[in-house]
């Protein structure tokens, strides 16, 4: 996913599908590894930040946590939305 991509390139359903296919640990990856990057947009006098939107379970804790701590140390703010659902 760049972000020099103008609004006419950018396609929701490509995001869509991509945000079905990874879980907590992979989008802290993919910001580290690919979206700030300087081939993909990122300035570096802007901060970083990653929205996560997340149901609040972790497949795997332990990667969960180190990826989070490597996207730390690489300046990446990482704001967390947990979303619950109640049903009756």
């Amino acid at each position: 996913m760049s972000l020099n991509c103008s609004s006419a390139e950018f396609s929701y359903v490509a995001l869509y599908s991509f945000l079905l296919s990874v879980n907590d640990m992979t989008y802290c990856r993919v910001a580290r590894d690919f979206m700030f990057t300087e081939s993909n947009g990122d300035r570096s006098a802007a901060p970083n930040f990653l929205i996560l939107i997340t149901d609040g379970v972790s497949d795997n804790r332990t990667l969960t946590w180190l990826e989070a701590m490597a996207a730390r140390a690489q300046d990446i703010t990482i704001l967390t939305v947990i979303l619950i659902i109640f049903t009756r």
